[in-house]
């Protein structure tokens, strides 16, 4: 039987003392599409980063094609990942902010591919031009909007035509008729081979129209899983609804005043400190890794 091409086992990670990961496990079978789904802050994102190796979890344990990454040295995790490519969302989405959006995409298919100059060059323009960017190849990535960083992002990740793609927050930044474009093409490359995708989103539309199969993430762990019709059916059911999908706002508290707001104020602050000095402790301590560009 063919190893899942990524999986989570009892996954636990935790920021400022607050779980976030709590026991995820998580198997994306290769040629399938799971869309990772839940509300903002679920901590999808975070999930992510430890399967592309990029965070080590503090319990539990990710494999990629069968082996686990805790036993990887950097070069052997680097080998492993060279059948993946990846968006993951933070600032810039990954780009080389000082050089232009064709020479982004040029430099993944010089370092990843075998193809020619010429090929090369060929293969940029086509992502390009699909993804509706032929007119901001020459622009520098920290020139454009965010839909326009998630696009070429997405160029950069597509080009190389890796077998595993790892899609984070596929629709941020876009709006409704990019975010269709997004899917189309997508749709298009995943059909051209027997690829296994994961990717996370807020959106409904965008898991039926991708997605084989569906796993939410709610209270860090995996609360539903299964065919992509039938847990989104779970979304017409009350319950199950916000965790899916909030249709609204959450309630808005009393607004304190005096003495107790100013206290409210500083406890919010030093929970922002704390995350912010967790972040750092996570990128400088053993449990990050730094990676060539996926």
């Amino acid at each position: 039987m063919e190893p899942a091409p990524i999986e989570a086992r009892g996954v636990h990670r935790a920021l400022a003392g607050r779980p976030v990961l709590a026991g995820v496990d998580l198997v994306v079978p290769a040629g399938a599409t799971v869309a990772l789904m839940g509300p903002s802050g679920a901590g999808k994102t975070t999930l992510v980063r430890h399967l592309l190796g990029l965070q080590v979890p503090e319990s539990g344990e990710v494999l990629l094609a069968g082996r686990p990454v805790k036993a990887m040295s950097d070069s052997e995790l680097r080998r492993a990942l060279r059948d993946v490519a990846a968006v993951v969302q933070g600032p810039g989405d990954g780009l080389m902010g000082s050089s232009s959006v064709r020479d982004n995409v040029l430099y993944v298919l010089e370092h990843t591919t075998g193809l020619s100059p010429r090929d090369r060059r060929r293969e940029a323009q086509h992502w390009l031009r699909v993804l509706g960017l032929e007119g901001r190849a020459g622009a520098l990535a920290q020139e454009l909007s965010r839909g326009e960083r998630k696009r070429a992002a997405l160029a950069r990740a597509l080009a190389p035509g890796k077998p595993v793609l790892v899609l984070d927050d596929l629709e941020g930044g876009l709006d409704p008729v990019r975010t269709a474009l997004v899917c189309d093409v997508v749709a298009d490359h995943l059909r051209e081979g027997r690829r296994t995708c994961l990717l996370t989103t807020h959106s409904t539309e965008v898991a039926q129209r991708l997605a084989d199969r569906v796993a939410v993430l709610s209270g860090g762990r995996i609360a539903h899983e299964g065919p992509v019709g039938e847990v989104l059916a779970l979304a017409a059911a009350p319950a199950p609804a916000s965790v899916l999908a909030p249709v609204g706002p959450p309630p808005v508290a009393a607004t304190p005043t005096g003495r107790p707001r100013l206290v409210l104020l500083l406890l919010v602050l030093l929970v922002v400190l704390a995350l912010i000095a967790q972040q750092l402790l996570d990128q400088l301590g053993s449990g990050h890794r730094v990676l060539a560009p996926f």
